[in-house]
């Protein structure tokens, strides 16, 4: 058993190097897509292994990116390595679903908002020069956008756009390795599906007040580094996701299975979200899915 565990150890350390040799010769050309796979080897070994086996694995993984990739690269592989470890203990631990997800998520927030605001010089990201130039883009082919939206405004969703980013990542990665653990035969908790999403009133309730706190400070206090404007717009997608999560389910009942994947689209459509977080508030605060299933059943 020793032997065997050495050896898989072995064996994703080798794996990594190599993806971060294909990763520098080709000048960094698959870094951001790969790094959703490299999640997979550390969850599975995370799952059959101790959390001290899976980061020492993980530490000689980033060890051999260090001195074979790129710098944008390692900040993936570190990336990689913390979520595969975190999924994979949750998995072993056989914690509950919205722990991993909360958990999850956090990771992917914290790892963008380094990658944004710490590490931005090193890997050459200025997001307010992105988001200008995406602006003027915008302006110059839709005219129109500026009498309803100015560059203000739109520099203000910066904090909206490293939640989504956030979210979408968590969700991805969640999903690829629900996707192969299903097929190793290993449990993993719970479904992802959206229409089991499901905040529970008192912690929505909690939202509720952190994010009418965080509106009165956005519009009467000077808050550093934005921190009112990330939870208000936090509690706002949080709220979204339970309205996406209640029409998912109306689908379902509906027998309207794949029409769920334009929810996600849906979401970034003007008054979307806030269309979403009404749904969600109705129906976290009289569970109304929940009697909808007991009638059904």
């Amino acid at each position: 058993m020793k032997t065997r565990k050495l050896v898989y150890g072995a064996m994703i350390a080798a794996l990594v190097g190599v993806v971060s040799l294909l990763n520098s010769y080709t000048g960094g050309a698959v870094d951001s897509l790969i790094g959703y796979f490299m999640v997979i080897p550390f969850a599975w070994y995370g799952a059959k292994y101790s959390l001290k086996d899976n980061m020492l694995v993980a530490v000689a993984s980033v060890a051999i990116v260090l001195f074979t990739g790129i710098p944008s690269f390692l900040i993936i592989a570190i990336y990689s390595a913390v979520f595969g470890c975190f999924v994979g203990e949750c998995i072993r631990r056989k914690t509950s679903k919205a722990t991993m997800l909360i958990g999850g998520f956090l990771i992917s927030f914290l790892v963008n908002m380094l990658e944004i605001e710490v590490f931005a010089g090193v890997l050459g990201i200025n997001i307010m020069k992105d988001m200008t130039q995406t602006y003027h883009d915008m302006v110059n082919s839709f005219p129109a956008i500026k009498q309803t939206l100015s560059l203000n405004h739109f520099l203000n969703l910066i904090p909206l756009l490293i939640l989504l980013m956030s979210m979408l990542e968590c969700y991805v990665m969640l999903a690829l390795c629900q996707i192969t653990m299903y097929r190793l035969k290993i449990p993993f908790p719970g479904n992802l599906h959206i229409a089991t999403f499901n905040m529970g009133a008192p912690f929505a309730l909690f939202t509720l007040i952190v994010g009418g706190v965080c509106l009165y400070l956005m519009n009467h206090v000077n808050v550093p580094y934005n921190i009112d404007e990330y939870l208000f717009y936090g509690a706002e997608l949080l709220f979204a996701l339970q309205g996406m999560a209640y029409v998912a389910f109306l689908l379902l009942v509906h027998n309207h299975p794949k029409m769920t994947a334009i929810l996600f689209i849906l979401l970034f459509v003007p008054y979307g979200m806030q269309v979403y977080g009404i749904l969600g508030i109705y129906d976290v605060f009289t569970a109304a899915r929940q009697r909808l299933y007991n009638k059904l059943s």
